[in-house]
């Protein structure tokens, strides 16, 4: 998970600025600033495309879920496959652990967890120069 993901045209070698693993609201609910969730897939079938529907799930510590993220029909068709999913903000009403789940399907299937993603929001002063407005988020 990170802030920003830059792909360098002619080589595809990903760059993954300001990793967060955690952040601070001096009050709740607070809004996650968007995110972008690096993937790297890797296709069993070699010699057929496959495709799948993938969805990040978003879980507060009150194990609430709410997908925040869904896309049909993605098709993979290199042995192994990059995908980078840019998030919207999302609302918490809640500190603790949070939890970003990337799940994924195919033709039918039911969801199946590919990774889970701990993002932890701590009560914590922003300074003055790193808050936007009160009740978002700075991370760390």
């Amino acid at each position: 998970m990170c802030s920003m993901a830059l792909t360098d045209k002619e080589t595809g070698s990903v760059s993954y600025i300001r990793c967060v693993e955690y952040g601070g609201s001096p009050v709740i609910p607070a809004v996650f600033p968007m995110l972008v969730v690096g993937t790297m897939w890797e296709k069993i079938d070699s010699d057929r495309t496959e495709t799948m529907a993938v969805r990040i799930v978003f879980v507060t510590p009150s194990k609430a879920e709410s997908t925040i993220f869904l896309i049909d029909d993605v098709e993979v068709n290199l042995a192994l496959q990059k995908m980078n999913f840019h998030l919207p903000g999302v609302q918490t009403e809640e500190f603790g652990r949070h939890e970003l789940r990337v799940e994924y399907k195919q033709s039918g299937a039911h969801w199946l967890t590919a990774a889970i993603l701990p993002l932890y929001i701590n009560k914590a002063a922003i300074p003055p120069h790193l808050a936007t407005s009160q009740g978002a988020m700075a991370d760390a």
